[in-house]
């Protein structure tokens, strides 16, 4: 799985390659290779769960190429990197691609299909918002791990 967002660090990705076609590097190699909205969430899913099929049945692996946008800069939200303003995207195609953002587009599907309800997305909001303050907490009031610890959970 490639997650395609269209920049390297600081440079369109056309500024780096030759071209913006990523999935095409599988075919040499007889790779089966696709690209798709990384944007669509039921597209991601039903591509990713083909292509586990394929590679389950034995009929070798998958390239995929999501395409898709990081909505911040690459090194933080303005990526400001020494006080000055360096993010190189235009305004006007960061504007377009938040109005693709992959959670909305997937609970305005939900909704219109009446798969979910919105008091049940609000109830979903509020749970997971607490989990995460909940998480944030107990790195908090978590000590530092000890030297002797450094390895663990480290696997060759």
């Amino acid at each position: 799985m490639c997650e395609n967002n269209l920049y390297s660090t600081h440079l369109p990705i056309l500024e780096c390659r030759i071209n913006d076609v990523i999935h095409e590097i599988g075919k040499p190699c007889s790779i089966a290779t696709c690209r798709i909205d990384g944007n669509n969430v039921i597209e991601v899913y039903e591509t990713a769960k083909d292509a586990l099929d394929q590679c389950r049945r034995g009929e070798g692996p998958v390239f995929i190429e999501a395409l898709t946008y990081r909505l911040r800069g690459h090194v933080g939200p303005d990526d400001n990197i020494q006080g000055t303003h360096t993010d190189i995207r235009p305004a006007e195609e960061i504007k377009e691609w938040t109005r693709r953002d992959p959670i909305q587009q997937f609970e305005r599907h939900l909704l219109t299909s009446g798969m979910i309800t919105l008091s049940e997305i609000e109830a979903m909001i509020t749970e997971i918002d607490s989990e995460i303050r909940d998480a944030y907490q107990f790195t908090q009031n978590s000590e530092f791990p000890q030297p002797h610890e450094l390895k663990n959970y480290v696997y060759k």
